[in-house]
């Protein structure tokens, strides 16, 4: 948000969450304002200086959020007597200065930030992506003797336990998706994996889009071998989750997603491929 205002801006209260206010105490005036931290709990950090007003923040959003909405506003000292209260008409009739568009001024404009509904599960191809910190604390569970044998693409490969597939950074492998069916049990199974890793080289679904119907998909699970035959390859919209719906036909169905068609202009992968394969026999090994 930037304020092409002059004069004395504060931050004043939202009323939603605990913040009391983004000043320290006895504060008024705002150059640069800059809150790093989850919504609601921010730290602050506060330099005196004159308009533009610019306030940057990321915010930490639960599992499953979709949309995000800012509505930055901006109230100012309007009777000049040195505090932003209801004396203000701007305060007293909720007619802030601007949100997060000054050629709309006095206007609720707010920003809305979407998250694809369907994983994000490729870097930029042939290039490395810098990557953040890895969190000390694992981002995959290791499901032990589960795996994934895709014959067609030459494809074996161990599958990860994924509780938050919003945080797809640091998978390597295959990941199942915490909250769809167990690989192999009635329901919707839904496995994940990139197509191009972070340091640019393919992932383990980088050629899933030349599946064919009839193709085989084997899961081996704790001594049990679940054959799947692919019944569908779509190229989905990011945007569009049906992938992940919950299937109650009776039968145990595996739904294989993952990136596809790079996009330079834009920084992002055009589709979704989506592979759904159905349970046709199942056995058991030894060893």
């Amino acid at each position: 948000m930037a304020a092409d205002y002059g004069g004395t801006f504060s931050a004043l209260p939202s009323g939603e969450g605990p913040v009391a206010s983004l000043l320290p105490p006895g504060s008024s005036a705002v150059g640069d304002f800059a809150m790093r931290g989850t919504a609601g709990l921010p730290s602050r950090t506060l330099a005196a200086l004159q308009a533009p007003l610019t306030i940057s923040y990321q915010t930490v959003a639960a599992s499953g959020t979709t949309q995000l909405v800012n509505q930055g506003l901006a109230y100012w000292d309007e009777n000049q007597d040195g505090v932003i209260d209801a004396a203000d008409p701007n305060v007293a009739n909720n007619t802030p200065a601007l949100t997060d568009d000054p050629s709309r001024n006095g206007t609720n404009d707010p920003t809305i930030a979407m998250r694809p509904a369907l994983p994000f599960t490729g870097f930029a191809p042939h290039r490395t992506t810098l990557l953040p910190p890895k969190p000390q604390e694992s981002v995959t569970e290791d499901l032990g003797q589960v795996w994934i044998d895709i014959p067609r693409l030459g494809i074996k490969s161990q599958i990860w336990g994924v509780p938050d597939m919003d945080d797809l950074t640091w998978l390597t492998s295959v990941g199942w998706l915490w909250g769809s069916a167990f690989p192999g049990h009635e329901g919707n199974s839904v496995l994940t994996a990139h197509n191009y890793l972070a340091t640019g080289a393919p992932g383990p679904f980088v050629h899933l889009y030349t599946l064919h119907y009839g193709d085989t998909i084997r899961i081996y699970a704790y001594g049990t071998v679940y054959e799947f035959t692919v019944t569908q390859v779509s190229y989905v919209d990011p945007e569009d989750n049906w992938p992940l719906h919950p299937m109650d036909d009776g039968h145990a169905w595996l739904t294989l997603i993952t990136c596809h068609q790079w996009d330079d202009a834009e920084g992002a992968y055009r589709y979704r491929i989506v592979v759904r394969a159905v349970l046709t026999r199942w056995y058991q090994v030894s060893g």
